[in-house]
């Protein structure tokens, strides 16, 4: 009797590498608004720094300005944010999920803008369809999709102020 090894589930590797980026990367093309910057703070959600005070931002403005500048500036936001991400019932500290992001990021972009590619990778699982989140540090969750599109829109206002 030969026994041969199957690979039943190949669209891990590729699911958890879409979740983390996506995790790292709010609501432009959802119905609900994107979340304003809370005053006090100068930041949209807890556990990242305020944006013009962070080293993402500081990198950002030293690259091209571009649509894959502004998904890195993304996974760096959440490179050096204290949330996590939740992928498929999966916690994943945001610094771990960073680095596989910008692997897959590396590996499958082909010029999509910011919300295109976070709506086609960061918004569901691979192959459940679940949600991807993000777990706050107050222990709120968030969808991934709407922290990310928040972060943009941020980004994109300090850019034409």
């Amino acid at each position: 009797m030969k026994f041969r090894i199957l690979v039943t589930r190949p669209w891990i590797g590729y699911g958890l590498v879409a979740a983390l980026v996506c995790s790292m990367l709010p609501a432009v093309l959802a119905d609900t608004p994107a979340a304003e910057p809370d005053s006090k703070k100068g930041n949209l959600y807890e556990g990242f720094q305020p944006l013009e005070q962070s080293m993402a931002y500081r990198q950002y403005q030293r690259r091209a300005k571009n649509n894959l500048s502004k998904l890195l500036f993304l996974i760096d936001r959440f490179a050096q944010s204290k949330v996590e991400i939740i992928y498929d019932g999966f916690h994943f500290p945001a610094p771990q999920a960073a680095g596989v992001a910008r692997w897959f990021l590396a590996r499958n972009y082909k010029q999509q803008s910011p919300k295109e590619w976070i709506y086609q990778w960061c918004n569901t699982t691979i192959p459940r369809g679940k949600l991807i989140l993000v777990k706050l540090p107050d222990s709120s969750i968030e969808l991934g999709r709407e922290v990310l599109l928040g972060e943009l829109s941020a980004l994109e206002r300090v850019e034409s102020a």
